[in-house]
């Protein structure tokens, strides 16, 4: 190979290489499945307040399945209401569906009717999106979610 090859074949590299940019999926567009999320709120994060009682959030995990495009999102509660003499529960709310991505960004589909769609982004590390208000069972009022960094699998 003379050295023009040479060269010419080191710039479709370089230029390959600086076009592909190290996605860490290994796809392009980006993906977020195959991996999972969490977040722990130390200390828990208040989601909701009443005269009785405080709902506060511990915990959040999210895994996301590329093959079937399925999610899992579990969130760890406690609702404390010391102050009206009635203790804490301690609870998980779990949620499952499907999931669509286009790009950088996601719309989760639980597969129950008792919630809506919702929206989400993901940049390579994190996920972000806001979970819907359910006063029955999450938060009275939507909640802003950053779980991560990105746990492949």
């Amino acid at each position: 190979m003379g050295p023009k090859a040479l060269t010419l074949s080191l710039g479709v590299v370089t230029l390959f290489g600086v076009s592909c940019g190290g996605e860490s999926t290994g796809i392009w567009p980006p993906d977020p499945g195959d991996a999972s999320y969490a977040v722990v709120y130390d200390p828990p994060r208040v989601v909701g307040s009443t005269a009785a009682c405080d709902r506060l959030m511990t915990h959040a995990v999210m895994a996301l399945g590329r093959r079937f495009h399925q999610f899992e999102l579990s969130i760890n509660f406690i609702d404390n209401c010391s102050a009206s003499g009635r203790g804490y529960t301690y609870w998980e709310s779990f949620i499952e569906g499907d999931y669509t991505s286009t790009g950088r960004e996601f719309v989760l589909i639980p597969d129950t009717t008792r919630m809506p769609r919702f929206p989400g982004t993901f940049d390579g590390t994190y996920v972000r999106f806001t979970l819907p208000a359910n006063p029955d069972s999450l938060a009275p009022t939507p909640q802003d979610m950053q779980l991560g960094p990105r746990m492949p699998f």
